[in-house]
């Protein structure tokens, strides 16, 4: 079933086009992007649309404008998405997709993926913060959310500000969600191969908590390609 919010952003897009449609004099929607974000079309305060691509379970690829939440990491409904700019006078028809069939998306800067885990029916995608030998997914609940999402390295120095977030972490292809009451077990387990790290998370020391998972996986996976990296000798 589609969440309030989703049904609210699909009804504030429509309300949108039909303005564009009734006032024939009006010119094209003004188009706002980030520099990481080119091209981007601010359809409202909630949504963004953003050139990038979905990949599909059946092996298709579609190119085009997709959405991206502004308001916080991911997405909790059925999205929409246009196959050209959003912002075209007249309006491109919009595109409807389940989130069951999705493999992935890109839109600009932003990967999202459906967090699939084993007999659990797909309900969210989340998006990628950290990428490496442990990958680290986000998606954060809006109704504790009121404020922009920050850039990663922001979140990554001062620990996610959402107070109902899902974090997952993949390795080897194996999807996690990472359980917010056995945190402390659960990733000074996950991560034992850097075992300085492991102790303190065990330990709960500051900086060591649920909401710093980003900088402590990056940490992480900081540490292993140190260990990958071949020695040098000194002459």
């Amino acid at each position: 079933m589609k969440s309030l919010f989703g049904l609210l952003l699909l009804l504030a897009v429509s309300l949108k086009a039909l303005a564009q449609q009734l006032d024939t004099t009006a010119a094209p929607a003004v188009t706002a992007a980030a520099p990481a974000d080119s091209g981007a079309y601010v359809a409202n305060r909630f949504v963004s649309f953003i050139p990038g691509k979905l990949e599909l379970l059946d092996g298709r690829v579609i190119k085009g404008y997709m959405p991206v939440t502004t308001m916080y990491p991911g997405l909790d409904f059925e999205f929409i998405y246009y196959l050209s700019h959003p912002g075209r006078n007249p309006k491109p028809v919009k595109q409807e997709v389940r989130m069951q069939d999705v493999k992935r998306m890109t839109a600009g800067t932003h990967h999202l993926e459906p967090m699939r885990l084993p007999g659990e029916k797909v309900k969210i995608m989340a998006e990628r913060f950290v990428n490496g030998p442990v990958e680290v997914f986000l998606q954060a609940d809006q109704k504790s959310v009121p404020i922009i999402v920050p850039l990663p390295s922001a979140t990554l120095m001062s620990g996610i500000p959402y107070t109902k977030s899902h974090f997952f972490v993949r390795r080897d292809g194996v999807l996690t969600q990472v359980d917010r009451g056995m945190f402390y077990m659960q990733m000074s387990q996950y991560l034992a191969a850097y075992p300085e790290l492991a102790k303190r998370i065990a330990h709960a020391e500051k900086g060591y908590h649920y909401k710093d998972l980003l900088r402590l996986v990056s940490s992480y996976n900081q540490f292993m390609a140190n260990l990958k990296s071949p020695v040098r000798s000194v002459d």
